[in-house]
This record gives C-alpha cells, sequence and structure tokens, in this order.
C-alpha cells in the first residue's frame, strides 16, 4: 500500500484508473455513492475512512451494497439520505390525502349538480304546459290555480339554487383549503430541516431549469460546490450538535453574500451548492472568493471553544451543450482539486484543464 500522503498527490483522472479497475474486481456496484466512497479511498484525502477501509480489506471482508452504503453514510451524507427519503415519502402522502379529499368534496358535487339539471328542466316543461294552459283562459280559478302553482315551483327551484350556490361555496372554500396544504408540503419536501436551506432535491430541479435557460436565452451562469474543510473531526471533538451549528452559520453567511439571483441549496453533509445566475465564470470567481474569506475570518464559538473553518470550493460554466451531471462532475472534480491544493481555497474548471495538462 501507498502511504497517503502519496495518494493524495495523484490527480483526478490516476485515481479514477485506479478506482474503477479495482470496484470491478471486487465486484462492487458501479453506482455514484459506491464511486465517490472507492474514489476517497484512492485519493487519500479521509484518513478514517482509509483507515476502516484498511482493517475490511485485512480481513477479506466482502463489500456488498449494505456495506458500501453504510460507508458512504458514515463519511459523507450522515442522516441526509433518510431524511430526503422521509420528506418525499411525505410529500406523495400528501398527495395522495388531496386526492382523496378532492374526490370527496367533487362527487357531493356532481350529484348535486346532477339532481338540480333533473329538477330545472323539469320546472322548464312544467312552466311551458302552464303558458299553454294560461292561454286564451278567462277562467278566474283556473289562473289562480296557475299562477299558485307558478309561485310554488318557482319557490321550490328557487331554493334548489341556493342550497347549491351554498354547497358550491363551501365546496370552493374546501378545495382552496386543500390546494394550500399541497403547495405547503411540496414547498416543505424541498427544503432542509436543519438549514433552512433548499435541499438536493430541490437543487436538481433548480439546475435543470438553469440549464435550459442558459441554452434558449443564452445567459452566462455557473455552478459552484462548497465542501467544509476538516468537517468531521469537527464532529468528533465537538460533537454533533457543534456541527449542526456550524452548518447553520455557514449557510446564514452564504445566504447573506449572495442576492436574489443566486440559488444556495444544502447539497448534502456538509457540502452546499450554489448556482450563480447572470455571471460569468470570471464574476462567480470574485463572489466566492468574497465568501471563503468571509468564512475564514468568522469566528465559530462552540461554548468555550473557538473553532477555525474554512471551506474548499469547485466551480464550473453552466454551459450549452453540459448535462446535469456533467456540470456537477466538473464543480465536484474542482473541489476535489481545492482539497489536494491545501484546502480553504477555491478552484475552478480552467485549473482542471491546467491540472489535467
Amino acid at each position: 500500500m501507498k502511504k497517503l500522503s502519496e495518494k493524495y498527490l495523484i490527480g483526478t483522472t490516476e485515481i479514477a484508473r485506479k478506482t474503477i479497475p479495482f470496484m470491478s474486481k471486487k465486484r462492487i456496484p458501479l453506482s455514484p455513492d459506491n464511486y465517490r466512497v472507492w474514489f476517497e479511498y484512492f485519493r487519500g484525502g479521509i484518513r478514517e475512512l482509509n483507515e476502516e477501509i484498511h482493517k475490511l480489506l485485512a480481513t477479506n471482508t466482502r463489500f456488498d451494497e449494505k456495506l458500501n452504503e453504510e460507508l458512504f453514510n458514515k463519511f459523507f451524507e450522515p442522516r441526509v439520505t433518510d431524511e430526503s427519503a422521509k420528506k418525499l415519502r411525505e410529500e406523495m402522502q400528501a398527495v395522495n390525502d388531496a386526492s382523496q379529499a378532492s374526490q370527496k368534496i367533487i362527487e357531493p358535487i356532481a350529484k348535486s349538480l346532477e339532481d338540480l339539471s333533473g329538477h330545472n328542466f323539469s320546472y322548464g316543461a312544467k312552466l311551458n304546459d302552464l303558458a299553454s294552459q294560461a292561454t286564451g283562459n278567462n277562467s278566474m280559478e283556473t289562473l289562480s290555480k296557475i299562477i299558485d302553482t307558478l309561485v310554488n315551483e318557482t319557490k321550490a327551484i328557487s331554493a334548489d339554487n341556493q342550497r347549491m350556490s351554498g354547497e358550491l361555496n363551501e365546496s370552493s372554500r374546501n378545495l382552496e383549503e386543500l390546494s394550500q396544504k399541497l403547495k405547503d408540503a411540496r414547498i416543505e419536501a424541498r427544503i432542509d430541516d436543519l438549514t433552512g436551506l433548499q435541499n438536493r432535491r430541490a437543487f436538481n430541479e433548480a439546475l435543470t431549469r438553469e440549464i435550459e435557460l442558459v441554452e434558449t436565452n443564452g445567459v452566462k451562469s455557473c455552478l459552484s460546490l462548497i465542501d467544509i474543510d476538516d468537517f468531521k473531526r469537527i464532529n468528533d471533538t465537538c460533537g454533533h450538535s457543534a456541527g449542526d451549528r456550524v452548518l447553520r452559520e455557514i449557510a446564514c453567511i452564504c445566504s447573506e453574500n449572495f442576492g436574489s439571483q443566486n440559488l444556495i441549496f444544502r447539497y448534502g453533509g456538509e457540502e452546499f451548492t450554489v448556482i450563480l445566475q447572470n455571471t460569468s465564470l470570471q464574476r462567480s470567481l470574485w463572489k466566492l472568493e468574497k465568501l471563503r474569506q468571509e468564512i475564514e475570518r468568522y469566528i465559530f464559538k462552540i461554548n468555550d471553544t473557538v473553532l477555525n473553518i474554512t471551506v474548499s470550493i469547485g466551480l464550473a460554466k453552466i454551459d450549452v451543450g453540459r448535462s446535469e451531471s456533467a456540470c456537477q462532475k466538473i464543480a465536484d472534480d474542482a473541489m476535489y482539486l481545492a482539497k489536494n491544493s491545501g484546502k480553504n481555497t477555491i478552484k475552478s474548471e480552467i485549473d482542471l484543464r491546467e491540472e489535467n495538462a
């Protein structure tokens, strides 16, 4: 085995050349999560991950789907995957509940309208009949009966229409309430509980929309991936509550630094993403450097402990012809290059090209 420091310096392409054949040899499914675990292992950037895998390899452990998932959740996205799945289930339940509730509201309305339609038709037929009886009839008694019948029938149909109007108003209010509940459920399913930022699901949707804007309107936009340096050390030394507080405060700093033209998300674990709309690569670098400096200067005080927090940032253009996965991969590779370059820095796709050259 090579030393961790030697592995740490291996370029991204070289790491991929080692990762994929190894996963094939060990029969590890080539999914994005599994690839990230083993890419990090060969990169050697997470000491705890490498130590754990070294022990497992020494005992000839089989890296089945469950074990790979445990490694990914432990070192990359603790508690996030389950929470996202829970929110998705909650949204689907809200949709199902709304569907059933709307059916309960709509069915009686349809039946009432059907009944009322029949009553209106019968009322019209009776009016025609009474009109024909009244024509040329000079008998006071007959005309009086006709008019009494008209009064009674008209009162009845008026009462039915008023009742129907009330039912329609009530049903309208119920449907509006259901509509709002459904909207609230959709919004909640896209919000990260811890930071209040939009979550990864919302990010995926926003990135798709931004790519469409770039391709149709020719605007310039960029995607950045922001990763907190040595975040696991914070959880290990100060506890998960301290780590959660750091995440919330960095979320606030990101929100304050980027205006309404930028979309901020918690990507997962200790990672955030920002879609910089209508912004060139150079201006994006300037904005992100300002953010990096502010986080570096910020005093994170947990009880009596002062933490020096830094971030590594990767930046990619959202360009014509690039898919969602291609944009994310370039930003991710650039972020790893920032980590490899000593952390607390920003690397863009320009740096990646120079590195690969």
